[in-house]
């Protein structure tokens, strides 16, 4: 099932690439998966799936901090703020 969903999401990645993008919109929208992500994350935990994650915890901080301060530069006049 992991297969066919991730498959659905790069041919709509593909189909709407050429689509105009509102930069702000997109960077809450990866913000709101990423934090589905770290739920994801913290349910499989519990019932030991995934007994250590600390990798993908690090790496899912440094995304979201990224993406809060490429949308925060957009608003204080920076938009390559975060690279």
């Amino acid at each position: 099932m992991w297969k066919k969903s991730h498959q659905v999401a790069l041919n709509i990645y593909r189909a709407t690439r050429t689509f105009p993008k509102d930069k702000a919109r997109f960077y809450k929208m990866g913000r709101a998966s990423a934090e589905e992500l770290r739920q994801d994350l913290i349910l499989s935990k519990a019932p030991g799936y995934l007994a250590d994650a600390s990798g993908l915890d690090d790496l899912l901080d440094e995304v979201c901090s990224m993406l809060h301060r490429l949308r925060e530069g957009m608003f204080t006049g920076f938009p390559d703020a975060g690279r």
